[in-house]
Order: structure tokens, then sequence, then C-alpha cells
């Protein structure tokens, strides 16, 4: 007991320094005049990063955009109305957004229920009962019957003294906070994949092509090698190498049809429409790199206040805060006011007599003695707010890991994109020449079809480059939180 004591005059001078010496009866009734100006939940903790945030990415471009992009529809800079219509129909058909809307809706509800906690509970009781016993008393047998109706109001109310319900309620905000920023970010990775998955679609479609040419051209040769063979100016051995690679051509063109098709069915999962009514969407071909504008970067700081997760995790923090106070009021003895007034009586036609009125008020305390129990969860408690603390730490960290990680993969991806066009370019010119040469009559078609399967090759890696560059920009406004920054603005 005398732990006890210590623990809530440890509890009590935390709120009220000035209580510090006094008995602990004193205390708790000092604490019932001045303890609804307290809150014990801890001091809010300084989540400051303990380490230097550059003026500027590590790895931000030297030279801003200058034009600006919406935060709320960025996917428009691509300029695709195919895509638009979408993202319109991803925004209102997709299941999962319909089941993180549902949960934000069910925080709420948990809100409102913290909150009703603040006033007082009514309660309205009618009951109605008839009783009957037989019992004997000597040579005699007696009945005895009852009615009893009764009709009462009542009323009881937890004066939130020490901030239990209030702290209670404060977390509960925060979670629904933290709730909806979740809700944010989801809404952000699900438009990125579309939009990621859309391109993929436009770029699966691309190489299906791409790969029916070069079956032809393995077709091509092939029939070429057989009708040598049969003329007797050529050998089998190179007609059955020709037939081998044609197998695999055909084999590559039914993997390529296949991940086309998947990527197809995981659209429509997200569109969240029957695999087959995919078919019946527009897919464009993938935008001109050069043609998107540039994404302005900002600066390090900004980060976190704008990204979802960040935010999240701010108020993960605070929920956890409030919910130790919470915990920590429970130690003390929680005061509970109490009334009823009602009518009570034998039969029906009296109930509502003036001599059938009752009434009845008054308080009780409880709650002082749990062997242990409310002390362990406020260390419980405690402890899930250190944890929160560090994810918010780790989420700071994790974010500015992201960014750094995405300004070097549009950086790097863009010149591998552009190098791989360039590549494409060359390739087509050789293709011309080797093509002039074979009509002319100055080189086997075999150099041709090598030309062409060149072609092909560069064709075929040029899109996959452009495909990793546009998904490198969706990873960077992903990072960035969801927003473009106007480099015009600082």
């Amino acid at each position: 007991m005398n732990s006890k004591n210590a623990q809530l005059r440890r509890l009590l001078t935390s709120c009220f320094p000035k209580m510090r010496g006094m008995p602990v009866g004193i205390a708790l009734l000092s604490g019932l005049i001045f303890a609804p100006g307290c809150s014990f939940a801890p001091h809010p903790a300084d989540l400051t990063p303990d380490y230097a945030i550059p003026d500027q990415f590590i790895n931000a471009p030297e030279q801003q955009a200058v034009e600006i992009i919406s935060s709320e529809s960025w996917w428009e800079s691509y300029d695709d109305a195919n895509l638009n219509r979408i993202i319109d129909s991803l925004l209102v058909r997709n299941l999962d957004l319909q089941i993180a809307l549902s949960r934000v809706k069910q925080v709420q509800a948990n809100l409102k229920h913290a909150r009703s906690q603040l006033w007082p509970a009514l309660n309205i009781d009618g009951t109605a009962s008839d009783s009957k016993s037989i019992f004997m008393m000597g040579d005699m047998i007696i009945e005895n019957e009852n009615t009893d109706y009764s009709l009462a109001a009542g009323l009881s109310w937890e004066l939130d003294i020490w901030g239990r319900v209030r702290n209670l309620k404060d977390a509960a905000v925060a979670d629904l906070r933290s709730a909806q920023y979740d809700l944010t970010g989801f809404y952000q990775a699900l438009i990125a994949q579309a939009v990621a998955l859309y391109f993929d679609v436009s770029v699966l479609m691309k190489r299906v092509e791409l790969i029916e040419f070069n079956s032809q051209l393995y077709t091509l040769e092939y029939t070429l090698l057989q009708d040598r063979y049969t003329l007797g100016v050529g050998r089998k051995a190179d007609m059955i190498q020709a037939e081998q690679r044609l197998a695999g051509g055909e084999a590559q063109l039914a993997r390529e049809r296949q991940l086309l098709e998947f990527s197809r069915h995981q659209l429509a999962l997200l569109l969240g429409i029957y695999p087959g009514d995919v078919e019946n969407l527009e897919i464009s071909k993938l935008p001109d790199l050069a043609e998107i504008p540039a994404v302005p970067v900002g600066i390090p700081s900004s980060l976190l206040e704008k990204r979802s997760d960040i935010r999240s995790a701010e108020y993960k923090v605070e929920a956890a805060r409030k919910k130790v106070g919470a915990a920590r009021a429970d130690l003390l003895p929680r005061i509970t006011l109490f009334g009823n007034s009602g009518y009570r009586s034998k039969t029906l036609e009296d109930l509502f007599d003036d001599t059938a009125r009752t009434h009845s008020m008054g308080g009780s305390a409880s709650g002082i003695i749990d062997w242990g129990g409310k002390r362990a969860a406020v260390r419980q408690n405690q402890e899930s707010y250190n944890q929160a603390i560090l994810s918010y730490q780790q989420t700071v960290l994790n974010a500015f890991r992201e960014v750094e990680d995405a300004l070097v993969l549009v950086r790097e991806s863009g010149t591998q994109a552009e190098q791989s066009r360039r590549q494409v370019r060359l390739a087509d010119t050789y293709l011309t020449i080797q093509e002039g040469r074979y009509e002319q009559g100055l080189s086997p078609y075999n150099q041709w079809i090598n030309a062409a399967r060149g072609w092909v090759n560069a064709e075929y890696s040029a899109i996959q480059s452009e495909l990793s560059a546009l998904q490198s920009r969706i990873n960077l406004h992903l990072a960035l939180g969801g927003d473009w920054l106007d480099s015009r603005s600082g």
C-alpha cells in the first residue's frame, strides 16, 4: 500500500508540484478541485530529427523546371485522355479504395463513441413481473401471488476529474487524423499503381508487335533457307538452325502475350471490372519523355509537411501520448454520480400515482486497488508511445532515402532511355542501308535480316528504358509526398 501511495503522490505532483510533501488524502482532495486543468499525458516529444537536413536533396537536378504541375492531378501532365478516363473510373470503382474509406469511417465512429463518454448516460428501464408461490404453514396451504410494475429513468455520469476520458477522446481525434493521412497515402499509391500499370500494358502491347515482326523475320529466313535446301544450293544444318530460331521466336511471342493478358487483368482488378471487359479500354502509346515537364523537387525540410506517412506517424505519436495520459489517470479513483427517478406499483392502474413515485441519487468511487493491473497498463502504453516515436523517426529517414533513390533513378533512367533511343535511330539507319544494298544485289539477304533483328532488339530495349524512366517519375512523385513544387515560388 505504501508503494501505491507513493505512486499516487508522484502522479499528482507531476501536475501540481506544490502538492509535494502533502499526505495522499489531502493531495487527492486538492486534485479533485484543480485536476480538470491538468493532463497526465507526457509532455510532447521533440520530433525534430537529430541530424542536419541539407538545403537541397543531394541528387536534385541542378536546374529546376519552370512549369507548374498540379499536385492533385499530376498524371494529366502526360496529356493522355485515355489515362485520365481510367483514373476517373479508378476513383469511383476501385474496391480497395472503398474498403479504405470504410476504415476511416470506422475510426470516425470510434471518435464519436469517445466523445459520448464525456456526457451523462441516460437509461430508461421498464419492468412487469408476476410471480406465484405456494407453501405449507401447519395444516394450511398458503398461496402468495406478487405482481410488480416499474418505469424509471436513470442517469449516470463519470466525472472526468483526472482527464481519463478527455485523453481518450484526444487520442481518438489523433487516430482519426492518422487514418485520414493513411487514406491520402493509399489514394496516392493507388493512382500511381494504376498509371504504372497503364504504361506497362502500353509497353507490352508494343513488345507483342515487335516480337510478331521478329517472328515474321524468322519465318522469312526459314522459308528462304528451306527453298535453297530444296534447290540443292543450301545446307540442311542452316535450315534446321533457322527453324530452331523460329520456334524460339514463337515461344517468346507466347510469353509476351501471356504477360500482356496478366497485366490487363490486373488493371481490370484495379478498376473493379471483369477481366474480359478491359479489352474495351483504349490504351495509348508511351508519352514522349522530351515533352513531359521536368519534376521540380523543392527543399528537403518540406517533405516533413507533405508526406502522408510522416504526418500519419506524427499523429500516431500524439495518440499514443494521450493514451499514456488516460492510463495514468486511471490509476486514480473514478468518481461517478448517479440518479434514478420513476414509478413502482403493485398494479398497473396505480403505476403513475404520486404514491408510486421513487427516486434515488448518489455517487461512487472505484478503481483504487487492482493488484498492479493498471500500473501494467501504464507501462504498456508508455512503451507503445516510445515505439511510436521510434517509428516516426524511422519513417522520416525512410522518406528521405526514397526521395534520394527516386532522384537517382530519374536521372540515370532518363540517360539510359535517351541513349537507348539513340541506338534505335542508329539501328534504323543501318537497316535502311542494308535494305538498299540487298535490293541492289550488293549484300546477301542475311545481312538485311540481321539488321532488321538489330532494329527490333534496339526498339525493344528502348521502350523498356522509357518505361523505367516513366516509372521512376512516378516513384519520385510518391516519394515527394504526392506534391509537385513550383520552383519559381521559392
